[in-house]
């Protein structure tokens, strides 16, 4: 979906298929709720990664994958905001 909202009525764009095709769902765009850890190269995916990546690889199964996910996960829910102000 573009970022520049004209875009999506440019003859370019709309001769993109699929891309075109998901105009209308612009108005149902849910976005993540914004926390401290999350985002492109973040915390949380660093830590996913090093999760699932041993999954991929096949010393893990996917059970033990997920669990170590969800400890991660919750070690950053608990950890403080390191930037409190960050966002407001």
């Amino acid at each position: 979906m573009p970022a520049y909202l004209p875009t999506l009525e440019r003859p370019e764009y709309l001769a993109l298929q699929p891309q075109s095709e998901y105009r209308s769902v612009i108005t149902e765009v849910a976005l993540d709720p914004q926390v401290w850890f999350a985002g492109s190269a973040s915390r949380l995916w660093i830590d996913f990664g090093a999760c699932f990546s041993t999954v991929i690889a096949g010393s893990r199964t996917p059970e033990q994958g997920l669990a170590e996910a969800k400890a991660a996960l919750g070690r950053l829910m608990s950890a403080p905001n390191p930037f409190p102000e960050a966002g407001r």
